[in-house]
This record gives C-alpha cells, structure tokens and sequence, in this order.
C-alpha cells in the first residue's frame, strides 16, 4: 500500500531522510521507531502528502502521490484517519459533534446517519457516556479516545496514529495501545502505521517494526528480530540506555 524508494528529504542544511525505503503492505500494522529527531514524523507527513521528497518518491497503491492531481488528492485523504498527538478537538463543540464534524464536512449522509456513526465511533472507544461533554472536560486519556473516534467515523482503510500514547501514563498508555490493537483486528484489510517512541509497545504490539537512524532503516523485521538482535544501538534502544 506505501513504499517510499530512495526517499531524500533536507530542511535547509539538515538533511532528515537519507535515501530512505520501506513498503508497508494493506492490513498490517506497523511501528516505526527511532530516537527524537529521526524522522519520524517526517516520514508521516510524506504518507498524507504534506511533505514531498527532494529525490525519490512516495507510491501509494503503486502510484507516486506527487503525480496525483488535486483531486485525487483529496480523496485519497478521505480514506485516511490520522489521531494527532493532541487530540486536536474543536473546543467550541461536544464531543459528539467533534466525532460527526468528517461526515458533515464531506459526506453525503442525513444527520440521522451521521449522528448513528458517530455514536458508533465512540462506543467502539468506550466514551458512549460522554457523548455530551466538552473537551475542557475530558482528562488526557479521554481527548485521545475521541480523536481516535473521529478518526475512525469514515471508515479509513489508512490510519495514522502520530506518538499516540504521548504524554499518558503507563495504565492509560497500554489502555491506547490495546485500542488500537482492538480497531485493527475489528476493521476489515485496515492498515496502520504508528509513530511512536514507546519500543516497549512496539515489540508487544506491531505486526512489523521499522526502525529509523541516520534517516535510514537501521533494521526492520517482526518484533522477534529485534528481541534477539545483538546489533549495539539497537540492544541500547531496546534498554533506554545511551
């Protein structure tokens, strides 16, 4: 579904990706990891086109997103949930109408239908009772689960999750993370790429691990190889330590 071949990307001097290449295939769930300043979320940017390479090219179900017209575009973002390391909800709204804002914005639905998907979104997350509440309400844990939901409202056959257990505590951190494991095996063919820092979470969890240094793959594989891997950086990584 995602290959990016040969992949450059610099901000002034500081080059961030250095011909960088990894496929993602439909369905599965992959982790990428690194130190801060890895590329990261550079890398995600490129995924949803905000971003372009300087060389190399992003191929979205074989077809280099820099070719896409406005159009296709647009609509390929449709097909993508992404939960912001924030929350970003709207302040002004409750939690229901920030779940229902993707529909209203670009679907062809009644308000009853939309209304029932994003009841639907929030049970799927276990908010059904906060239906009513105001952002201002809502503890940290709480404002991720209703991005999640409003991520999840259109149905994505992409999601994007940016350091999803930021800033949470380990309980509510491994709360997220079984979320997410619960939405992709609930999801039909959903593909899912997590940026994250928590490596303990990625070798519990992805189906997959790339892991990025220097702006390349220093080494990608299934958690096992790197639960036996005795490469130095990647046996420090593992441990914390530096």
């Amino acid at each position: 579904m995602i290959e990016f071949y040969h992949v450059s990307k610099s901000f002034g001097t500081f080059k961030v990706l250095d011909n960088l290449s990894f496929s993602i295939g439909s369905g599965e769930l992959v982790y990428i990891i690194g130190r801060s300043g890895e590329g990261k979320s550079v890398v995600m940017r490129h995924i949803v086109g905000l971003l372009s390479p300087d060389r190399g090219q992003v191929n979205i179900h074989n077809q280099d997103l820099a070719s896409y017209t406005p159009k296709q575009l647009e609509d390929y973002r449709k097909d993508v949930g992404f939960l912001f390391q924030h929350g970003a909800l709207f302040d002004s709204m409750n939690v229901l109408k920030n779940v229902m804002f993707p529909l209203r914005e670009r679907a062809q639905m009644r308000y009853a239908e939309i209304k029932e998907a994003a009841e639907e979104a929030l049970a799927m997350v276990g908010l059904s009772k906060a239906l009513r509440a105001r952002p201002a309400e809502l503890s940290v844990g709480e404002k991720k689960r209703v991005g999640l939901a409003r991520a999840l409202v259109c149905q994505p056959t992409l999601m994007l999750y940016d350091e999803p257990t930021t800033g949470l505590d380990p309980m509510l951190s491994d709360m997220i993370d079984k979320l997410i494991m619960k939405i992709q095996h609930s999801y039909t063919n959903l593909t899912s790429v997590v940026i994250s820092h928590d490596v303990q979470a990625a070798l519990y969890y992805a189906e997959r691990i790339i892991m990025l240094a220097g702006g390349k793959v220093h080494l990608q594989g299934p958690p096992q190889i790197f639960h036996h891997s005795q490469d130095a950086f990647v046996r420090a990584f593992i441990a914390g330590a530096t």
